[in-house]
């Protein structure tokens, strides 16, 4: 026996996703070409590309990561992390650049494009905006989160651990493919 029924329309599910591409020509190479940030979306681009320094100088990419950190700058375990997330995974971030897949060995398109998604949960907390990065070595994107400093409107990051999971391997390195 049916007592009534309910009919309801979702108006955007909170999976669905809007992408805001960033693009760089050339990545930037130290802290000084990255600075404090009005726009939270481009706090996540410039975290791509500052992990993505990690491949080739270690120490200017804990620099950019220090800079877009703000005023809660890498922690030294954080470091150690960093360094064992990297070991033998140098291409890891060049994943997250549009074109960047295991069959190409993962070399991304020119420019450099991080795509960055928002849904219904990204502004849900105050003050934090919780993205989703795309990835072309995994089958779904990677959360990251930035923070409002409220005094001066600047964005800064604050969690990007997901970035930092394991992707498929590229095909070179693959005996399987």
């Amino acid at each position: 026996m049916i007592l009534g029924s309910i009919a309801f329309q979702l108006s955007r599910s909170p999976f669905e996703a809007t992408i805001q591409p960033s693009s760089f020509q050339n990545l930037p190479q130290s802290a000084a070409e990255i600075g404090p940030e009005t726009d939270a979306q481009q706090v996540a681009a410039y975290t791509v590309a500052a992990l993505a320094r990690y491949e080739t100088n270690p120490k200017e990419a804990i620099a950019m990561l220090n800079k877009l950190l703000g005023p809660r700058p890498v922690p030294k375990r954080d470091e150690q992390f960093l360094a064992d997330r990297f070991r033998g995974r140098q291409y890891l971030m060049r994943s997250y650049f549009m074109g960047a897949t295991p069959a190409n060995n993962y070399q991304p398109d020119m420019p450099y494009t991080v795509e960055v998604k928002t849904n219904a949960y990204t502004y849900q907390e105050e003050g934090y905006a919780r993205f989703l990065i795309t990835c072309g070595g995994a089958d779904s994107p990677r959360p990251m989160t930035v923070r409002q400093k409220a005094s001066t409107g600047e964005w800064f990051l604050w969690d990007y651990k997901g970035l930092l999971s394991g992707i498929q391997t590229p095909a070179a390195d693959d005996p399987w493919s």
